[in-house]
């Protein structure tokens, strides 16, 4: 009722079967309270079964492209900014962003985006799947067909005072990972900063395509520093981009992107151009946690910078990440809201045993790690994060201190979110929003002045 699904039946017919023919397989999900009620039939056996998930939350078959556009419509109806999802495959109950702008609402699940453009009735005019390439517009319904993407150019700008070359980077893995090196203009050997993109599989940049266009923090550093005479290395994560190595997306961890930093370090040793001696890591969040991982194994690294990088493990970032995007449900009360949430740890542990990325992030200790750093460390933090909240930049600067690290150097801007963008706020269901998707200024200006002075 009122456009909310009450029960989602998916049915199952044997090949070439005619109009009339009885499903081989008959499977409806009701959602009732806080659970979902399962009643399958195959053949003559019957199973009913109640799975635990959140109030409130919808039914979505997973490979279904047009019901999830139909939960996307329905957001836009709430003008809700998540949405709780069950999955039927896997019985799992996630948070789903949804963002709207004019007549398209995107809906992303599990890290996967869909563009719905709405047509007059309220329904979906066309569906995109950018990562998968996948297009589905409704019969009768012409759409014109979006553009296609710009390419992105990874070369210097116009006058730049430094070049931008691809290079390619073995990894002794079977695949190799594609980047783009900038180099300030001049002789002799060239201190660098290596970056590490955020959690996702990434391109070089750590654009937000889908989210903020525009937005390139890396290109941003990469810029900046090349005018301030530091080279600057930008890798495609394994898996995205031009790199290679998708076939290893399933079981990889932060472990294994750490892997890809030191081949990239072993790469930059190889070059008659830059220094050996004065390499440095620059990551941000997740590469905020692998840049560490890296230090601590490899004491010739110069020096790293943590751009909002955690200091609580996975889970409890993960935690924190639901109870917040719960408590921006509208429509619920405070009961409702600690009742979703209560089944929330359970789920968590569930993709957790099922995810080795999640699983590894969840039970990761950043702060155990940061004691084995003995190299200088910057650490930046936007005080309105509300990703990787801005009291986990002081316990990472207490516990690298506490081991006797006497290099480092914490800064904290006001007014910045996790993006390192100015924003008062600092919800991620605000980025869309943002006007301004350059770095903030005083952001790259703190960057710049630490690694000048590390890197002499």
């Amino acid at each position: 009722s009122g456009g909310v699904p009450g029960a989602l039946t998916l049915q199952v017919y044997m090949a070439n079967a005619n109009a009339d023919a009885t499903p081989s397989q008959t499977a409806t999900v009701t959602m009732r309270g806080d659970s979902a009620q399962l009643d399958a039939t195959v053949g003559a056996q019957t199973m009913h079964q109640a799975l635990p998930s959140r109030s409130g939350a919808l039914a979505l078959v997973n490979s279904s492209v047009l019901h999830a556009a139909l939960l996307a419509s329905r957001a836009r109806a709430l003008k809700a900014d998540t949405l709780p999802v069950f999955l039927t495959s896997g019985a799992q109950t996630m948070n789903a962003v949804v963002t709207q702008a004019g007549d398209t609402t995107v809906f992303t699940l599990a890290g996967m985006a869909m563009r719905i453009v709405a047509a007059s009735d309220g329904l979906p005019a066309s569906i995109g799947i950018a990562a998968q390439g996948v297009r589905v517009v409704r019969a009768g319904h012409a759409v014109a067909p979006p553009k296609p993407p710009e390419p992105i150019s990874y070369d210097a700008p116009p006058g730049a005072p430094y070049t931008a070359e691809e290079v390619h980077i073995a990894t002794g893995r079977g695949y190799e990972l594609v980047g783009t090196l900038t180099r300030p203009k001049g002789a002799g050997k060239l201190p660098v900063m290596i970056t590490i993109t955020g959690s996702g599989q990434q391109e070089r940049d750590e654009r937000l395509m889908g989210v903020l266009p525009g937005y390139a923090l890396f290109r941003d550093v990469a810029d900046t520093l090349g005018r301030r005479g530091v080279a600057v290395l930008r890798v495609d994560d394994r898996g995205a981009g031009a790199s290679g190595g998708r076939s290893t997306l399933a079981t990889a961890t932060s472990a294994d992107f750490a892997d890809d930093v030191r081949a990239s370090v072993a790469w930059v040793r190889t070059r008659g151009d830059l220094d050996a001696a004065r390499i440095g890591l620059v990551g941000h969040s997740e590469g905020g946690m692998i840049a560490p991982m890296v230090a601590a194994t490899d004491r010739a690294i110069r020096a790293i910078a943590l751009l909002a990088g955690p200091a609580y493990n996975g889970r409890r970032i993960l935690l924190f990440q639901n109870r917040q995007g719960i408590d921006q449900m509208p429509g619920l009360s405070a009961a409702q809201r600690d009742s979703i949430f209560a089944t929330v740890p359970a789920q968590l542990d569930s993709v957790g045993r099922a995810t080795p990325w999640i699983g590894y992030f969840m039970q990761h200790d950043p702060v155990a790690t940061a004691r084995q750093v003995k190299q200088p460390v910057l650490i930046l933090q936007g005080a309105t994060d509300r990703q990787v909240t801005p009291e986990q930049a002081d316990t990472l600067a207490a516990a690298l201190r506490a081991s006797g690290n006497r290099a480092v150097t914490l800064r904290k801007l006001p007014d910045t979110n996790h993006l390192f963008l100015w924003d008062p706020t600092g919800l991620p269901s605000g980025y869309s929003q943002l006007a301004d998707t350059h770095i903030r200024r005083d952001v790259l200006g703190a960057l710049a002045d630490w690694a000048v002075a590390v890197m002499k």
